[in-house]
């Protein structure tokens, strides 16, 4: 439904403390101006509109990353070309990774992976690809993962660990 996300978002004037208190919780310092108060989960795609858990201080302004990955995963629900569940795992656990895989602009080379590391798409990669948690970490961390953003499925209980169960 067009126009669905602007009638459903709630106004700043809401959402400015808000924003204050969950830079705090984050550990954010600097001015709210440097954050947008975004929803993990976009409204386009079915995230909560005002729910403090759906929401965070997302570093930048807008128009950013995350809102070409919200865009694209938005095309290919409404198209049946995949599940909104999917779509929503993806933006809440994995859009960094498919932004470096389908939205990165074209002239923005790619790092060149550490020794060690799979050769292989991110969104293939898992942990039996790794001998040792620490090589796994490391892969995560220079992948973008973080509590927030598990990277290839990587950190299934969302603590910013990787492959924990690997030696």
């Amino acid at each position: 439904m067009s126009g669905y996300s602007a009638s459903v978002r709630p106004p700043e004037r809401i959402t400015a403390k808000e924003k204050l208190a969950s830079m705090a919780a984050y550990g954010d310092g600097g001015s709210p101006s440097d954050f947008e108060y975004d929803h993990l989960v976009s409204l386009e795609l079915g995230g909560a509109a005002n729910d403090p858990r759906n929401l965070w201080p997302e570093p930048g302004g807008s128009p950013n990353p995350k809102d070409s990955v919200e865009n694209a995963l938005h095309r290919l629900v409404c198209s049946g070309q995949m599940s909104l569940a999917q779509a929503q795992k993806i933006i809440a656990t994995g859009w960094i990774a498919y932004y470096r895989n389908h939205e990165q602009p074209a002239q923005v080379s790619p790092s060149t992976p550490a020794s060690g590391t799979p050769n292989k798409p991110i969104s293939d990669t898992n942990c039996s690809d790794f001998p040792t948690h620490d090589a796994a970490q490391r892969w995560f961390d220079q992948h973008g993962g973080s509590p927030s953003s598990d990277v290839a499925g990587l950190d299934g209980d969302h603590d910013g660990l990787a492959c924990e169960s690997l030696p």
